[in-house]
């Protein structure tokens, strides 16, 4: 299965406003994605963009440059039969193990059950982009930096 399927997939499954399959597309095609994939289990891996395995529990994409350069965090659902199980905090702790660098986010101000997982997660707010969202809500602009 191609990771755009896929991606497409979980992202209706997850998210009352899904990206489309052109916005999927798009990314994954930018130079320095990054796709972790978590399974029913638990179990966290990174996926190829080409061809992915056909079912997965939630996912985690990235963007960024080189080895050593900051990372946004794009997109990270999990299903909702599969939430409140860590497995969030799993994709993320994850990531922080695979590319040892800042990572950046944004998140909307009403979405508190993702904001509890990135504070928990060890982000914090550095700003704020004022009515952002289609709703009038702020976006916060959030980082986490591996201690050195």
């Amino acid at each position: 299965m191609t990771a755009s399927r896929l991606l497409l997939f979980l992202e209706e499954r997850c998210f009352a406003d899904p990206w489309t399959v052109e916005q999927i597309e798009s990314q994954i095609e930018s130079p320095g994605t990054m796709l972790l994939l978590i399974n029913d289990t638990g179990t966290v891996r990174g996926a190829d963009l080409k061809d992915c395995p056909p079912v997965a529990a939630g996912y985690l994409l990235t963007a960024g440059g080189s080895d050593d350069a900051a990372l946004e965090l794009m997109r990270m659902g999990v299903l909702p039969e599969y939430r409140r199980r860590g497995f969030g905090e799993k994709l993320l702790r994850a990531l922080r193990e695979i590319r040892p660098v800042e990572v950046f986010l944004e998140v909307s101000e009403n979405n508190m059950p993702a904001r509890r997982l990135y504070e928990k997660s060890g982000f914090a707010i550095i700003s704020r982009r004022k009515k952002y969202y289609p709703d009038n809500s702020d976006a916060l602009i959030m980082k986490f930096q591996i201690p050195a």
